[in-house]
């Protein structure tokens, strides 16, 4: 829900995973979940949240993970995944921290609820977080390189020093043509 709503008013969560060695196929599943204070309270390490305030937390994170590995199972043969790559969008930079103790904590259990037909099932998990709103602006060095009429910068470059965080992995991506 968008700001001015009601304290009470559900969010919808969705999980999506590919399935095939070509991107091409996937899994997906929805999940309705209350206000994100009732998902808070169930977290013990931080503090409470403020009146109104919202917390972007996928309360049903390991049920949906586990719904989307017995997908990718299925698919597969059998198989499950060696590595998971999970891209976490929609969460702001002071939520980093709540994201990786909650929802990377939810996708190891989500795998364990498979050690009954394979044992030790842990599989190496990269959590990306995702974030599309900034106020960094790029520019070309040499004019030459600049495209569009905007002289914006080349779609694929990627900025991953000078300007980014000193203690975390991060980078800024231009993924798209800016005519």
């Amino acid at each position: 829900p968008g700001p001015g709503t009601d304290e009470y008013t559900p969010s919808i969560a969705a999980m999506v995973g590919s399935i095939d060695s070509k991107l091409a196929k996937y899994v997906s599943c929805v999940r309705f979940q209350k206000h994100s204070r009732s998902i808070a309270d169930r977290i013990q390490s931080y503090q409470p949240l403020k009146r109104k305030e919202r917390l972007a937390l996928i309360d049903k994170c390991e049920d949906m993970a586990y719904e989307i590995l017995q997908g990718f199972r299925q698919f597969c043969a059998g198989h499950l995944p060696e590595r998971i790559i999970y891209y976490r969008s929609g969460v702001s930079e002071g939520e980093f921290t709540q994201v990786l103790d909650w929802e990377l904590k939810a996708l190891r259990r989500a795998c364990k609820r498979f050690h009954d037909e394979k044992p030790g099932y842990e599989p190496a998990i990269t959590l990306v977080c995702v974030q599309k709103r900034t106020h960094l602006r790029i520019f070309c060095a040499d004019r030459r390189d600049q495209v569009g009429r905007g002289g914006n910068v080349p779609p694929g470059t990627c900025v991953d020093r000078e300007v980014t965080h000193n203690l975390e992995v991060d980078f800024f991506l231009c993924s798209h043509f800016c005519p």
